[in-house]
């Protein structure tokens, strides 16, 4: 019995290192331990726990560790003090995993053009977080990259878990790098933290030639905060291929989204990602000359963006200089309010609604207060867009 004792921890020795050794040489996990079902070993800065372990490769060229297809894996930080030139995570093309981060953090923010955690396209991530968690992205990369028609789902799995995500240039903080198509967004628990680059969205896409995925918020707090110019949550004007709608939809949750230092909306909506609020509570505010929530589009793609409030509470404000509370000057807004308290509310000399032709605003319940409505017609046209207010909604406009 001793020496078997001896023997089994001689083999449990045995097979850590062999792991450390063989990750630095790249060769899938699986061919260093399969011990009970699951590996412990150490890949570049992480150490990770996994019962997939041939689903998980460490190129130590590029510092990159690549999960595939079915991977199921927990990663913790090796150091508690993380080199900024360390390893980063990339999930492959058509890839459906489950991975938890565990008090994760990556920052390679001084290294061009590397994403901390890229998303292939055509995959589903499952995450789940446990305390802190922090991705900070090079030049032009979103600190989480998620790849064209992907999705990534956010789940806390411990109370108080968070994830900060630091875009930079013109990658977003979560959804798109530069010039890249995006997929979806799902956020159900957890404090999510997103924040875009010099001239990125906190959250989506931004870029009119690129297409993005719908950005779902089930519960959880989300903080999502543009640069420059840029949104707080930013839809997208190019359709899928698919024709289907990226909506940005709050089901439940708080959510607050800021546009960037330099003058940008709250959250950006259009006709192909439309903005829909069923509960919860969601607190947009431009900058600047921009409004809280704004329609994508300008005089020569003047796209309409579509707003609908069908309960929960929604405050938007104008940025100071002049930002209206929801709409723009420059496309059409077609604004539905069915329930909810709607609080809109306008910068300097700017009305909390505002909508050019052939835009239209509908208030069919809730209440809405605001700080007036504006609609304006088309050059040339007599009549200016529709207002309508109906079954019992109530609006109060104190300042008008």
């Amino acid at each position: 019995m001793e020496k078997l004792a001896k023997f089994n921890l001689f083999k449990k020795i045995f097979i850590v290192n062999l792991a450390i050794i063989l990750s630095q040489i790249c060769l899938p996990v699986s061919h260093v331990n399969a011990y009970n079902n699951e590996v412990e070993s150490c890949l570049g800065d992480f150490v990770i726990t996994t019962e997939t372990p041939d689903l998980c490769f460490y190129n130590e060229a590029n510092k990159t560790l690549i999960l595939f297809d079915g991977a199921m894996v927990i990663f913790e930080n090796l150091s508690p003090i993380v080199p900024k030139e360390g390893s980063i995570i990339s999930i492959a093309d058509n890839a459906h995993v489950s991975i938890a981060f565990n008090s994760v953090t990556i920052d390679v923010s001084e290294i061009p053009g590397a994403c901390a955690f890229k998303i292939g396209k055509n995959s589903t991530v499952s995450l789940n977080l446990y305390d802190e968690n922090r991705f900070y992205s090079g030049y032009n990369q979103a600190g989480i990259e998620v790849g064209e028609n992907s999705c990534l789902i956010f789940n806390a799995g411990s109370p108080g878990a968070s994830l900060k995500a630091r875009g930079n240039a013109a990658g977003a903080g979560i959804g798109a790098s530069f010039n890249k198509n995006s997929g979806s967004i799902h956020i159900h628990s957890g404090y999510i933290k997103a924040f875009g680059g010099e001239q990125g969205p906190g959250i989506g896409q931004f870029n009119r030639r690129f297409f993005g995925g719908e950005v779902i918020i089930n519960g959880g707090t989300v903080k999502a905060e543009g640069g420059g110019s840029c949104a707080g949550i930013s839809g997208s004007i190019l359709p899928k291929p698919d024709k289907k709608r990226a909506f940005i939809h709050i089901k439940s949750g708080t959510v607050t989204a800021k546009g960037g230092p330099a003058g940008g909306p709250g959250i950006c909506v259009s006709d192909t990602s439309p903005l829909v609020l069923s509960e919860g509570v969601l607190k947009a505010y431009g900058t600047g000359t921009s409004s809280g929530i704004d329609s994508i589009g300008d005089a020569e793609n003047p796209k309409l963006g579509i707003v609908s409030i069908k309960g929960g509470t929604l405050r938007a404000f104008g940025g100071t200089f002049g930002g209206f509370g929801i709409g723009s000057e420059d496309a059409p807004c077609k604004v539905k309010i069915e329930g909810g308290s709607v609080l809109a509310v306008g910068g300097t000399n700017a009305h909390g609604i505002y909508t050019v032709y052939p835009g239209e605003i509908i208030f069919s319940g809730g209440h809405t207060n605001t700080t007036g409505i504006t609609t304006i017609g088309a050059s040339g046209e007599e009549n200016p867009c529709m207002v309508t207010i109906t079954n019992g909604a109530v609006v109060d406009m104190p300042c008008t």
